[in-house]
């Protein structure tokens, strides 16, 4: 059998040349996007997928309408994540969970699906990939094994699965938390003249959202002054991937809440980042105003709910000063 990952092109080289069935090892985003490029670049291929416990995603569709649509479909960003955020209560993310997969802003492939990594997919893109899969198997691959003139798959269930010899295996799982953690690092230093963009230290949703706020917040001289809340997902997400996705949305929502009332409104305005610069302006104000009129009511909502992820995950989640949190760990 044949080993790759996501960094070497399925499109090219060798599997290209190949007509040997392909598995895709993983239910994420990383996986679907492989299958497709696989999919659609060799029409007929045997193309299957190991998809673990699966992946759901935001509907891209439903999210980010294309063309006239912009102006008057789909759900603004800001709502969907306020909406999750605030029936979070700090220890209710499996149910706020399982209401945001079946809340019809989500989409899945598999036939389960357990996670949420924040990936969005559109209809007809996963509609291309459940037709053009001819195995999906819901299982981990724990090892391959070459012995008796035969190629298997173990799996994590006990299952043994037997494939063509010559097939090709696509590692696209544990992109996200299979590693070593990387070391504790405060996002900034004690005289708040050096920022830094860390999974064990954020204060938004994205890294692009950490940097963009934090280098304004450092050019503004308050980025020690500002009073944020800081969460260590990398350690949350090891011990409950719901957690780790209701917090990141609701720590997402309480600092922008806070920095509203701490920078210029052209920080605000010149982010390009942005979600909602997806949709026209007038939706945009829309979001603006509603924001601006919500936030004391969501910082407040968001701060309890944080708090209560602190004291039940025992993880860095709370103000970068508070006294349980002054010590790397």
């Amino acid at each position: 059998m044949h080993s790759l990952t996501p960094e070497d092109d399925v499109r090219e080289g060798e599997i290209a040349h190949s007509d040997a069935p392909v598995w895709i090892l993983g239910g994420g985003k990383t996986a679907m996007d492989t299958a497709r490029a696989v999919i659609t670049g060799f029409p007929g291929r045997e193309v299957n997928m190991l998809a673990g416990s699966g992946t759901y995603f935001i509907n891209r569709d439903r999210s980010f309408p294309s063309g006239h649509r912009r102006w008057w479909a789909g759900k603004r960003g800001y709502l969907t994540f306020r909406d999750l955020a605030m029936r979070f209560d700090g220890n209710n993310q499996h149910e706020v969970m399982g209401w945001f997969r079946d809340s019809g802003i989500c989409l899945s492939v598999t036939p389960q699906a357990k996670h949420f990594l924040f990936g969005q997919l559109s209809p007809r893109e996963a509609r291309t990939i459940k037709d053009g899969l001819n195995h999906l198997v819901m299982d981990h691959l724990v090892d391959v094994v070459d012995s008796d003139d035969r190629v298997e798959m173990r799996m994590r269930s006990g299952s043994v699965r037997a494939i063509e010899p010559g097939s090709w295996l696509v590692n696209c799982s544990g992109h996200f938390f299979h590693r070593d953690p990387v070391p504790y690092s405060p996002y900034t230093s004690g005289d708040g003249r050096v920022a830094s963009v860390s999974p064990r230290s954020t204060i938004a949703l994205l890294a692009s959202f950490n940097g963009y706020f934090l280098s304004h917040l450092l050019m503004l001289d308050k980025l020690d002054e500002v009073p944020l809340y800081v969460l260590d997902g990398d350690q949350l997400a090891r011990q409950d991937r719901d957690a780790w996705a209701c917090a990141l949305v609701a720590l997402h929502l309480h600092n922008l809440a806070v920095m509203l009332d701490e920078v210029p409104r052209e920080v605000f305005a010149g982010n390009g980042l942005d979600f909602e610069r997806w949709f026209p302006p007038a939706r945009q104000l829309l979001t603006n105003v509603q924001f601006a009129r919500e936030h004391q009511r969501v910082r407040e909502h968001t701060a309890a709910s944080l708090d209560r992820v602190r004291d039940v995950h025992q993880v860095r989640c709370g103000p970068l000063n508070a006294p349980a949190l002054s010590a790397p760990g």
